[in-house]
């Protein structure tokens, strides 16, 4: 779709989007209905349609929308050491989700274990794990992290990480931000895999 293309449907879009994800975080997807993510945004339901076939669509703009932030974040450090680029992208994925909620991420990944999706969105519109690889890669070639592995295997082993703590982020019951939970786990894995 080319809705949001103006300052002004950018705004109105964006509007939509922010509004959506609160609901989503205070009732569940489940129990969003358009009527409430119109009302909440200030828009009608044509409008809504000008810029989204469904509320699921709304998770989709999320996602290409935080693949755009994290280009525009590897701009700014990439001239970073390979190590803090590393942690720094990690932390970088880690602040998102906390940001946009449990319900929003839960869908989410619940989206990507759909079968005959086709490809995994995620990968498509939020290349965290290329960006992952490539630091590790760097970090090889200039002897700051070990070569026992691929940069890829150390990429998958990491973004797994990432993902078991965001599950168990989900279904804790209290407020613990997900780097709380993950955090020192990740870096004693960083620790372990990738540091010479």
């Amino acid at each position: 779709m080319n809705a949001g293309k103006t300052p002004k449907g950018v705004k109105t879009k964006d509007r939509i989007v922010e509004s959506a994800i609160k609901l989503m975080n205070a009732k569940g997807i489940a129990r969003t209905t358009l009527v409430e993510v119109c009302a909440a945004s200030g828009v009608a339901q044509g409008t809504f349609y000008h810029y989204f076939k469904s509320i699921n669509d709304i998770l989709y703009e999320i996602l290409r929308i935080e693949g755009e932030e994290l280009l525009f974040f590897y701009e700014i450090i990439i001239d970073n050491s390979p190590l803090e680029k590393l942690n720094k992208v990690l932390n970088f994925q880690m602040d998102y989700y906390e940001k946009k909620g449990k319900a929003v991420v839960a869908q989410i990944l619940g989206n990507e274990f759909i079968p005959l999706q086709g490809d995994s969105l995620i990968e498509k519109l939020l290349p965290i794990r290329a960006f992952v690889s490539g630091i590790i890669s760097e970090g090889q070639e200039t002897g700051v992290f070990s070569d026992r592995n691929s940069a890829e295997k150390d990429s998958i082993v990491l973004m797994a990480l990432i993902l078991t703590y965001s599950y168990m982020w989900i279904r804790d019951k209290t407020d613990n931000p997900l780097k709380e939970i993950a955090g020192s786990h990740i870096n004693d894995i960083i620790e372990q895999l990738i540091l010479k």
